[in-house]
């Protein structure tokens, strides 16, 4: 699956993984600013706001979800 601002609202508060890591320093948590707006954060801390669907150069692949600990 490919997490974009349409399906954001449903794992706000999962940790996302892939079991084949692409771009990205897995797992991915998501969440969302005080503005609104949605968030990934990685394994290094580091906060990127998630991609509008069709946006092929920042796509976020995730293939399994679990709750945030």
């Amino acid at each position: 699956m490919y997490l974009t601002t349409d399906n954001a609202p449903e794992y706000v508060g999962k940790v996302l993984d892939a079991s084949r890591r692409m771009f990205h320093y897995y797992p991915l948590t998501v969440g969302q600013w005080p503005s609104g707006r949605y968030y990934i954060k990685d394994r290094t801390g580091t906060c990127l706001p998630v991609p509008a669907p069709g946006d092929k150069f920042s796509t976020v692949f995730f293939d399994t979800v679990k709750e945030a600990s």
